[in-house]
C-alpha cells in the first residue's frame, strides 16, 4: 500500500500560503481530511530567545547558530512522533512554508550560505511535492502596506535574496511553481489541485539529500 502524501506550500509572506490552504480544505473541497501543520513548530514560537532574535519582541537574543540546532531538533522530533505515522497510516499533509522559509530567511539576512543550510539540513524528510507560490517584490510590499511588517521585512535586499533563495530551491528540487499574482484564488486553487492530483503514489521516504530516509 502507498502511503500518505507530504504537500508543501511556500513562498514569501504575503504571497497567498493561508488563502489557498483554507480554500483547499474547505467543507466542500475534497481536501477535508487532509492533516493541517505549520513551520515553524509551536515549541520555536514558545521560545523567549527566539522571539527575541526574530520576531521583534524585547530579551536576550538567541544566537543563529544555536537556532539552527533548535530549529533542527524540533524538526526531527516533529517527523519521528507526527509526521511519518500519520503518512504510516495514509494521511495526507498540507505543509504551511516547512523548513524552506527558514532558509530563506538566513539566505535573505546573509547569515549563511544555501549550500551549508542544505547540508546542516539534509537528513530532514523531502516532500512529495512542495508548490511555489510567487509574486514580485513590488506585489509583495503592496499586500504588506496594510499589514504589521518585522523590521527585516522592510529591508529591500532581505526581500531579493529571499526571493532569489526560493528561485534557487524551485530548481534544485524541481518544485512547481504558481504565479499568485497573476492569478486570481480560485484558479490558483484549481491549479494546486492538479499538482497534487500528480503525486505518484509512493511507500518511500527520502530526506533533503535525496537519500532514502533513515529515522
Amino acid at each position: 500500500m502507498s502511503r500518505g502524501k507530504l504537500i508543501v506550500l511556500c513562498g514569501i509572506d504575503g504571497s497567498g500560503k493561508t488563502s489557498v490552504i483554507n480554500e483547499l480544505v474547505k467543507k466542500d473541497k475534497i481536501y477535508t481530511d487532509y492533516i493541517q501543520m505549520k513551520h515553524p513548530p509551536k515549541a520555536w514560537y514558545e521560545n523567549q530567545r527566539i522571539a527575541a532574535a526574530y520576531l521583534d519582541q524585547p530579551g536576550e537574543k538567541i544566537s543563529d547558530a544555536e537556532e539552527l540546532i533548535i530549529t533542527h531538533d524540533l524538526r526531527k522530533e516533529e517527523e519521528k512522533k507526527e509526521i511519518i505515522p500519520l503518512l504510516r497510516n495514509n494521511k495526507n499533509i498540507i505543509f504551511h512554508r516547512y523548513i524552506f522559509s527558514l532558509y530563506a530567511y538566513h539566505i535573505g539576512k546573509e547569515n549563511y550560505s544555501l549550500d551549508y543550510l542544505s547540508k546542516f539540513y539534509a537528513d530532514i524528510l523531502l516532500p512529495d511535492k512542495v508548490i511555489y507560490l510567487k509574486i514580485s517584490i513590488d506585489e509583495f510590499y503592496r499586500r504588506f502596506q496594510k499589514k504589521e511588517q518585522l523590521s527585516y521585512q522592510k529591508e529591500k535586499k532581505y526581500v531579493e535574496n529571499v526571493m532569489n533563495c526560493y528561485e534557487t530551491l524551485a530548481g534544485l528540487y524541481n518544485w512547481s511553481i504558481i504565479d499568485t499574482e497573476k492569478n486570481d484564488l480560485n484558479e490558483v486553487v484549481r491549479l494546486v489541485q492538479k499538482e497534487i492530483e500528480q503525486i505518484v503514489p509512493t511507500e518511500d521516504f527520502y530526506n533533503l539529500g535525496k537519500e532514502l530516509y533513515k529515522e
